[in-house]
């Protein structure tokens, strides 16, 4: 027999018959196996559909003049969100973003996926976010890394992770934060 394309018979009496249909395919005929194989393509189809979808759409982000900073250069800022940095190559994933109000009074969830690898974009918003006015509350650099600001009557939470292939994926959560003399004491 030559190197060529092998039929199943080929392939049964080369390697014992019987003992090849059982160890092969589980003791079926391969036309058994032929539903099996449409099963796991169809699976197959659907995990890549999902994934696709996960990578849903998204909305390129247009820079536009933020606030000066002390030396009077202008620090990069998007106009959707004057009140945050946002990172330059990113883009909004329209289908996780759910914002209410506007301008500087908006709170939601920013989704924002970028190019750049996650410590970079860790980097960037733990140096810009101060010079939009937040103020740092809590650091967590890791796998997945968490800032927290402070802003005014808001709070912002950002989680930073890498994403699959490239680049990073940046969750800002921004909440209105509770005024300390409304706040419910502990149940005993």
């Amino acid at each position: 027999m030559g190197l060529g394309k092998r039929s199943y018979g080929d392939l049964e009496e080369m390697f014992g018959g019987e003992m090849f249909r059982r160890e092969i395919f589980g003791g079926r005929h391969p036309s058994a196996t032929a539903f099996s194989r449409t099963v796991l393509a169809g699976c197959f189809v659907l995990g890549l559909s999902a994934g696709l979808a996960a990578c849903g759409p998204k909305a390129k982000m247009t820079p536009i003049s933020g606030p000066a900073s002390e030396d009077g250069q202008v620090t990069p800022s998007f106009g959707q969100f004057s009140d945050v940095p946002i990172p330059t190559d990113s883009e909004m994933d329209l289908e996780r973003t759910f914002i209410l109000g506007k301008q500087e009074n908006w709170i939601g969830r920013l989704v924002i996926s970028s190019g750049h690898s996650a410590m970079e974009i860790f980097d960037f918003f733990r140096n810009e976010m101060p010079k939009f006015d937040w103020k740092e509350i809590a650091v967590v650099r890791s796998e997945v890394s968490i800032l927290t600001y402070s802003r005014g009557n808001r709070i912002a939470s950002l989680q930073i992770q890498s994403n699959t292939l490239i680049g990073s994926m940046v969750n800002m959560v921004i909440t209105p934060q509770e005024d300390a003399g409304d706040a419910t004491p502990p149940m005993p």
